[in-house]
Order: C-alpha cells, then structure tokens, then sequence
C-alpha cells in the first residue's frame, strides 16, 4: 500500500511539483494552501507524513507543528522553508519536527529526507 503524505505549502508551484516528484517515488500525495486546511484534512485521513512550508499565511509552519502534535500526535512532519537559519532549524526540532529542508533543494534532498523519516 502507498504511503500517504500531505504537502502544505501556500506557493501553488512547490506543491505542484512536491506532488509531482513524490508521486514518482510511489507515494499518494493531497495538498493544503495553509495550515487550517491542513487541519481540516487530517480531521478526514491519516497520513504517514506532513510536509509543511514554514511561512504561510493564516496557520504557518510554526503553529502548524505545535497544533498537529495536539492533533495528531504520531505523525511526523518535516519542515521546508526558504527562511531558515540554524536557530530555527534547532526550534523546529525543538517542537518535534521529524525533519528540516532549507530551500532551494533538489528532487534527490526531499527523496532522501522522506524516506528517512518514513523508514523506506
């Protein structure tokens, strides 16, 4: 069976091609623009991963992670962000993040970090 991730991120064409090449790799992907959405989402499936775009609008990463750890406790949730620095690479771990992805990164980056998270 697929393992299910669901990519947040409020820029249409990260989603787009996080979908694209994680569909490549064998794993079923929804998206959310933001946080709330996401939410939403997880109120109506399991997944195996989140992962989620650090700055959005509405519900970002940050508020992301700390909501789905009351949420759902067990899912792992990697952070990308394209305003990371090392403080907030050691925060996001801090708030129990599985994984973190400075952008810009390559295809092979997220392959490896996703399969690391998911034991694949």
């Amino acid at each position: 069976m697929k393992k299910k991730i669901l990519v947040i991120d409020d820029e249409e064409s990260m989603r787009h091609l996080l979908v694209d090449a994680l569909e490549v790799f064998g794993y079923h992907v929804s998206t959310a623009k933001d946080g709330h959405q996401a939410l939403d989402i997880l109120d109506e499936a399991a997944f195996d991963l989140a992962i989620c775009d650090l700055m959005m609008p509405h519900l970002d990463g940050r508020n992301f992670l700390k909501k789905v750890k009351d949420h759902t406790p067990n899912l792992p949730v990697m952070i990308i962000t394209g305003y990371g620095t090392a403080q907030t690479e050691d925060e996001m771990m801090r708030l129990g993040a599985r994984g973190y992805l400075p952008k810009p990164f390559t295809i092979e980056q997220i392959k490896t970090l996703v399969e690391q998270i998911l034991g694949d």
